[in-house]
């Protein structure tokens, strides 16, 4: 009986250790992201690495909103459009992004010139976006939408992803 007991408290101890120190794999986790004028609902998502992650976005507003991730916004002729840095592309992952539009165009048939991956919705429109964390996004990114020449950013159409370790 003793070795028993020896034995399930050697386990347990390994357990507390591999989890403590990132060896089991973060649960998956789940968002729904309401998009509206001129907001993200909520407007920050903290997830970890190693987690598999889905935002189930769906556009409640009246007109059409889209959802970039990343970091240090770029401007074209004094107005926001887009990303310096992807959140996927650093770190180097496609997600599966489902509903919408065609990447780079709006519902109203315009091509966006920005670039990075953009999840489109028209209004009353829903559409998910699926990746893995990775540990090359640690940090803080920002969501933004940059529609109508980057209006819907300037009125206040930012949110924030945590990544943490």
């Amino acid at each position: 009986m003793r070795k028993k007991w020896s034995m399930a408290g050697l386990i347990l101890a390994i357990s507390v250790i591999l989890a403590a120190c990132g060896g089991q794999p973060s649960a998956p986790a789940s968002f729904d992201v309401e998009m509206s004028e001129y907001a993200y609902s909520p407007a920050v998502l903290e997830v970890k690495v190693g987690q598999e992650v889905t935002l189930n976005l769906v556009n409640s507003g009246q007109v059409e909103h889209e959802l970039m991730i990343g970091r240090e916004v770029i401007y074209e002729d004094s107005r926001p459009n887009g990303f310096q840095e992807d959140l996927f592309t650093t770190g180097g992952i496609e997600p599966e992004v489902s509903g919408g539009v065609p990447a780079g165009e709006s519902a109203d048939g315009h091509m966006h010139d920005n670039t990075g991956v953009m999840v489109t919705l028209p209004a009353g429109e829903a559409g998910s976006l699926k990746f893995a964390v990775t540990s090359d996004m640690v940090g803080e990114w920002e969501m933004g939408c940059f529609s109508q020449e980057g209006v819907h950013y300037t009125a206040g159409m930012v949110g924030k992803l945590v990544v943490t370790p």
